[in-house]
């Protein structure tokens, strides 16, 4: 995806204590409770949050010229995400692009931009001709906004113009010495899997026909599946990201039963990483930087934003990585503090890996597991010499209250 891009990488090589292991990167992520029911309680809308395992999140960050973040990718896969209650959908791939049109990955891997094409295109509008045995990928990843015609709402049901306004872009202070990263942040509402894309095949005279269950022709309305956000922070050679994405399965016209959705939400830790040979044998490091997560005091509540201080100490010479996060407040304007704190002392491992930590966390009645890197070049700070910045995700819960804490931080070398 070019030179300035970021990549955390599209394998998870390994899990260790609940966090998943990629190429220049680590993740974790959790899924809603309601959608494990019997009978989900409510359909349009999942609710709850458990942590799992088992996806693959992957994102891509492009910088401009002047290194400032310009666009942000996000690919999903084996997240347990079904149109037809039997096969996984198509890779997700979300750009937050504002404008109309197709992605999709090409022979090599990088993101290959196409035009969408017409609602009267029922070669590739398959479903058609070919009902729930159509190409699932010809609905998925595609922006059907802006569009000529305007989108078709329900009489008296919610109606969105759009389906994003693109990334919002706030700069931080770590240019001038402080710890407060670059953030974008997005949302997107997505039509994947819906089958009124296209239209129905022409009657008797050739005049265009509606498929059951639409109301015009086209897409009927931006989120008729879903919707996905992105929160982003970066300094330099470190990123952290945040990822949600809530989608419609078991969808009636691709042959799927009790219709309903689920959802997923994460974090990656992943940028340029350390080269492992260039990483110090000797010293001890600090840094400093910011935390973000979702906490839920149960798993059939929704979690809620929060932010912190961490705070990491890197010993070479013992290969230890000691990690504090605290003074966690709600990351909702409020500003209402939020009693909880842990500690992690991972170990930063040696030869080929010498860029990657892991270790077990416990603070506040939670306890599970955080793994890292290291980012950048090696340099001089005041505390001593070592890479430029560090970065981690990790997972916490109680089994007694089932209460669970996911998120991440990045930091930088003082």
């Amino acid at each position: 995806d070019g030179a300035t891009t970021q990549c955390s990488g599209d394998t998870v090589i390994r899990i260790e204590n609940g966090v998943g292991l990629t190429r220049s990167g680590v993740q974790a992520y959790g899924r809603s409770t309601s959608d494990l029911l019997p009978t989900n309680p409510t359909p349009p809308t999942a609710k709850g949050f458990a942590l799992t395992t088992g996806g693959v999140a992957e994102v891509r960050l492009r910088r401009d010229a002047a290194g400032t973040p310009a666009t942000v990718a996000v690919l999903l896969d084996h997240f347990g995400i079904s149109w037809n209650g039997r096969t996984a959908r198509p890779r997700l791939i979300e750009t937050f692009d504002p404008t109309a049109g197709r992605v999709q990955l090409d022979a090599n891997g990088a993101l290959a931009f196409s035009p969408l094409p017409a609602n009267t295109d029922l070669t590739f509008y398959d479903y058609a001709s070919l009902g729930a045995a159509a190409t699932e990928g010809h609905y998925a990843n595609n922006r059907y906004f802006p569009r000529a015609l305007p989108a078709r709402c329900d009489p008296g049901g919610w109606c969105a113009s759009a389906e994003t306004t693109g990334l919002r872009y706030t700069a931080g202070d770590w240019r001038t010495g402080g710890t407060d990263p670059d953030h974008v942040s997005a949302t997107r509402y997505h039509e994947d899997g819906d089958v009124h894309a296209g239209n129905g095949l022409p009657d008797a005279v050739g005049n265009p026909t509606w498929l059951p269950g639409g109301n015009g022709f086209g897409v009927p309305v931006p989120g008729s599946k879903g919707a996905r956000e992105i929160r982003h922070w970066s300094y330099r050679y470190a990123n952290l990201a945040s990822w949600f994405s809530q989608d419609t399965v078991n969808i009636v016209e691709w042959g799927g039963l009790d219709e309903h959705s689920k959802n997923r939400r994460g974090f990656v830790a992943y940028g340029d990483v350390t080269s492992p040979g260039t990483v110090p044998t000797t010293g001890t490091v600090a840094y400093i930087g910011a935390m973000h997560g979702q906490y839920a005091a149960a798993s059939n509540v929704e979690p809620m934003p929060v932010y912190g201080l961490a705070t990491v100490t890197v010993d070479f010479a013992a290969r230890t990585v000691t990690i504090t996060i605290d003074r966690l407040v709600r990351d909702d304007g409020t500003g209402t503090s939020v009693a909880i704190a842990f500690t992690s002392t991972a170990a930063l491992r040696a030869s080929g890996e010498a860029n990657y930590f892991n270790g077990t966390a416990a603070g506040s009645a939670l306890d599970g597991g955080l793994g890292g890197r290291l980012f950048g070049p090696v340099g001089a700070g005041a505390s001593g010499t070592g890479p430029a910045e560090i970065g981690a995700t990790f997972v916490l819960s109680n089994t007694g209250t089932s209460a669970a804490l996911i998120g991440g931080f990045v930091a930088r070398r003082q």
